[in-house]
């Protein structure tokens, strides 16, 4: 890979997963938490006939 003079950083933490060097920020995978919500509301209104 050819040297450059170009530098990258990247920020990892609990706000956002990533913050690029160019500002982009990348949010946070949260899957399994919106799939325990869902299941959590689903429980409940079949729990409340």
């Amino acid at each position: 890979m050819p040297d450059t003079d170009r530098s990258v950083g990247i920020d990892l933490g609990l706000t956002h997963f990533a913050v690029l060097a160019d500002g982009t920020k990348i949010d946070s995978p949260r899957f399994l938490r919106r799939a325990e919500k869902r299941n959590a509301s689903a429980v409940a209104r079949c729990g409340s006939d």
